[in-house]
Order: structure tokens, then sequence, then C-alpha cells
């Protein structure tokens, strides 16, 4: 059952859920916009930016951290919008919401699963935070939705196109490359050629090309990104209680992040299972987080992450009963509620093959945070979370009509 942009835009103004989402969407943006804040991250991607336009070269190798993590594209958008782009990010947020409609409409055999959808949306504020303040999350998600549903059309042009424009805004999208050989090996991309593999990879390789050469340009070693070595160094290690000392280790960039990387390798499997739980415990945690530090930023406050940090460290005794703990202990309620319904839309659906590998999307995304335990990371699934929750609701209100 498709539905063009304008009818989806129509059915979503009938509901009071869609007006609601266009109030709150509207108050944000003017709260955006009359105090400008900028955001965690925002410098790196312009100055990532800069350096594309006039070559700007780190000095020394701890820059390794800040240069090489960011990819190009946000930065450049970022750069040519300037204090428009909170205006585009709320339009992308809209859109990525009717997009999301029609997607969960062509998907689900309910009929009201698009209005659960919007409920989803609407009660996960860092959605609507995201969708005005300088960070590429609400892009992303738009794109991501494009390339969800060219894989469920098997639209290789799109897949490609959108698989790209998605690692040049962040990294972590190239995960989506060997996403697309599994989904190909499970059937879900119907009649593989050669041409059609190209067409998906070429794109991919483009992109992965240009940001490598201009690392290799700044930093004399051609590699893509810096973030995940980012992450073990800042994130990964202090977790598991121990620490590097991030110093110009070997003379160069390309030998102090070799050095890191043993140094990284020997805490990890030095003790495994150590690591794996705190992984583990992570990706709970992020999922439970209401995205309460972010949306405390929102608001200019300041110094509210010592919960989530204690939690964290497994420091119970550091938990202060405040207006902050207050707020994660209720937003963490509700998230868990959704992911009871969450669970039971999975194993509701019918279209097993297909939710198994979107089940494994999940898991890749979410895993890939690993203990970092910040909600912002969980943001890029929530399509995915939104439409098995609109499953889970519907089976308990209305019958299938398929």
């Amino acid at each position: 059952m498709r539905r063009d942009w304008k009818s989806e835009w129509k059915a979503m103004m009938a509901s009071p859920y869609g007006r609601w989402y266009m109030a709150v969407l509207l108050m944000a943006l003017c709260y955006q916009w009359i105090f400008q804040r900028e955001w965690v991250d925002t410098a790196e991607y312009l100055r990532k930016a800069q350096s594309i336009w006039a070559g700007w070269t780190p000095r020394d190798s701890d820059r390794l951290l800040e240069y090489s993590r960011r990819s190009p594209l946000f930065g450049l958008l970022l750069w040519a919008l300037g204090p428009l782009y909170s205006l585009v990010s709320a339009l992308l947020s809209l859109l990525t919401l009717l997009q999301l409609r029609m997607w969960i409409r062509e998907q689900s055999s309910y009929q009201n699963a698009p209005e659960y959808a919007t409920v989803f949306w609407l009660f996960h504020p860092l959605l609507l935070v995201y969708a005005v303040v300088p960070m590429p999350e609400c892009i992303c998600l738009w794109l991501l939705l494009a390339w969800l549903r060219a894989l469920s059309s098997s639209n290789e042009w799109v897949l490609g196109m959108t698989a790209a424009a998605l690692l040049a805004l962040k990294p972590v999208f190239a995960v989506l490359l060997p996403l697309m050989v599994l989904a190909q090996f499970m059937g879900l991309i119907s009649s593989f050629t050669v041409r059609k593999a190209a067409i998906m990879v070429l794109p991919l390789a483009l992109v992965w090309g240009f940001n490598s050469f201009d690392n290799y340009r700044a930093l004399g070693f051609w590699h893509f990104s810096s973030m995940g070595l980012t992450n073990a160094l800042e994130y990964n290690l202090p977790a598991y209680g121990s620490a590097i000392e991030l110093s110009d280790a070997a003379g160069n960039a390309a030998e102090t992040a070799t050095v890191w990387k043993e140094q990284i390798r020997q805490v990890v499997w030095g003790n495994p299972l150590r690591v794996i739980w705190i992984h583990l415990r992570g990706v709970v945690l992020g999922l439970l987080d209401p995205g309460r530090y972010d949306i405390w930023a929102f608001f200019g406050a300041q110094g509210d992450a010592q919960h989530m940090k204690a939690l964290i460290k497994g420091n119970f005794q550091a938990l202060t009963w405040n207006a902050g703990l207050l707020f994660m202990a209720i937003g963490a309620l509700v998230q868990a509620l959704f992911l009871v319904c969450i669970t039971f839309g999975l194993m509701k659906n019918g279209n097993f093959r297909q939710h198994q590998f979107w089940a494994l999307v999940v898991l890749v995304f979410l895993g890939l945070s690993g203990p970092v335990a910040s909600a912002r990371y969980t943001l890029l699934v929530y399509p995915i979370l939104a439409l098995w929750f609109s499953e889970g609701w519907g089976s308990r209100k209305e019958r299938r009509f398929r």
C-alpha cells in the first residue's frame, strides 16, 4: 500500500500525533534559532571542511585523533549553510518522519502502523533535539531510511548512492558494504549481476579513496578515519580500567597509530571476558538512556554526565538523587516499556528473513557503540525500532489486513 509524499503529509496532519510532532518540532526549531547553540564535535566537522579547501595540516601526531576521525561531507554542508542549517535540518527531520511512515506502511500489515511509528518518534525527545542542532544524525536518518527502502525494492542505484553519502557523513557507515554483501547472500537483493555489484560498490570506493587520500596528504599514511582508534583510547580503555598516554610515541602519525593499536590489542586480548562484559553493558545502558545528557545540553545545562559515567564504571555509590537522576530513571522506564513492545513486534512479524537482516543491522550498530553508552549512538537504528514497535503495538490493537 504505497503513498506519495503529499498524501502521507495529509494523513499525518489528520492525526493528533502528527500535529503534536509538528508543534514540538517548531518549538525546538525556534529555541535553537534563538540561541544558536553549537554542539559536541561541530568544530571538528568545520575544521575538516577547512582542511579540504585550505590545506590545513596538523603539526603534531596528537592531531591524528582530531583531524582524521571525521568524514568530509557534513563539515562542508555546515560550512555552506551557516545559520540556515537548523532550518534545513528541521525540514529534513519532517521528511524523515514522512519517509518512515511510508516505509512502515509498505512493511507492516497493520492499518494504523504509521501512527504508532509517529508516537514512537514523538516520545523520543532526542530525535527532536538532533532535528535542529548542527550534527549529522538527522541527515543520516533520512538517508538510512532511503537505504532501507532501496534494500526492500532491490534498487541498486539508490543503495550505492545512499551508502556512499552516509559514509561521507560518518565513518561508521563503512559497515554498509559488508551488510549489502550479506543482503545479497540472503537473497534480499534480487537478480545479482556484476554490473549491480559495481553500482553499489563504486560510490563507496570513491568516498573511501577521497577521504583516505586527504588523510594521507595531511598525516603521511593511508587510512579513512581514526574514529575506531579514538573511541578505543577515550572510551573503551578507561572503561576497562586501562589508559594509554596520548603522546607522540614513535615520532610521526603513522608510527604513533601503530604503537597505539598494539597497546590496545594487548589490553583487549589480556582480559577478553571483562572486555565483552563491559561492551555488552554499554550497549544495554545506551538503549535505556533517554538522551538525558544531550537534552540537558540542548537547554544550556552543564555537567550532568556524572550519572551515566558512574553507571558505565559500575560506581553506584556515586549516584546522587537529583533532577538528572530522576529524569534518567523515568526515561529509562519509558525506554524499557518501548523495548518490550519492540521485542514483541520483532517476534510476531512474519517476514522472518528480512527482519533477521534488520536485526543484524541493529546489533552491528549497537555493538559498535560499545561502552560509550550514549543514547545518540542508538538514533541510527530508530527507524527499525519504530517498525518493530508499530508491529508490537498493532498486534495488541488491531487485526492484520494482509
